[in-house]
């Protein structure tokens, strides 16, 4: 039966690159074959196949159709492209767009960056800084322009506890005088740092120490009285 119908028939083979456009014959008023791809029946003769999808250009072709023979058309469609600027901070940041919620990879480069029309979301991600988002729509009409700026991630604080037993130092972290002995930092960055102790008539006295935030980081000085010159 089915070969009988084929032999009766003039069929055309549709395919396309995207794939999910719409197939109209001759007019586009006429209505729709469905979608590619898609092998569609037509009366013998010549015909314009037209493929029309969203975000794409519409593509056509002609085609010549017989009775019980199968014609084959493969159609591309161009993307309609629009202008996209991006401006990051920081200017090293990883940038990731989704497109209609599909993942896409965005032209390499800086300043216009000319991409598929459609709604996109942004995201710009750099190490020690919170992740940056927005949504955009690109047009075919007009730039559209977008800033994101990922701000820095404030450093974990851990507590540093600085004892001198009965002397009195002051007390420098990483270079820079912070405290007097016995001494409790609250708020130390987390990490390494260098530590250094000075007292009058005292050897000084310096150690590197890993603060961390989880923990009070305990340090037990004990000074050495500096000898005297003769």
């Amino acid at each position: 039966r089915l070969g009988t119908l084929r032999s009766e028939l003039a069929l055309v083979d549709v395919v396309s690159h995207p794939e999910g456009a719409r197939i109209t014959v001759d007019r586009e008023e006429l209505g729709s074959h469905g979608e590619t791809p898609r092998t569609i029946a037509v009366d013998p003769g010549e015909h314009t196949v037209i493929a029309t999808r969203q975000g794409s250009h519409s593509a056509r072709t002609t085609v010549i159709a017989a009775r019980g023979e199968m014609a084959k058309v493969a159609l591309t469609l161009k993307a309609i492209l629009g202008e996209l600027h991006v401006t990051r901070t920081p200017a090293g940041a990883t940038l990731r767009a989704d497109r209609e919620g599909v993942r896409v990879e965005l032209p390499a480069g800086q300043g216009a960056l000319r991409v598929p029309v459609g709604r996109y979301t942004l995201r710009i991600e750099a190490p020690g800084h919170a992740s940056a988002e927005a949504s955009v729509v690109v047009t075919e009409d007009a730039p559209a322009h977008v800033e994101l700026a990922a701000q820095p991630i404030p450093p974990r604080m851990g507590q540093l506890l600085v004892d001198t037993g009965s002397d009195v130092a002051r007390l420098f972290v990483d270079g820079k005088a912070v405290a007097v002995t016995p001494a409790t930092l609250r708020a130390v960055p987390e990490g390494r740092h260098v530590i250094r102790v000075v007292a009058d008539g005292k050897v000084p006295w310096s150690a590197h120490v890993v603060v961390k935030a989880s923990t009070p980081t305990y340090v037990n000085v004990t000074l050495v009285a500096q000898r005297k010159r003769r």
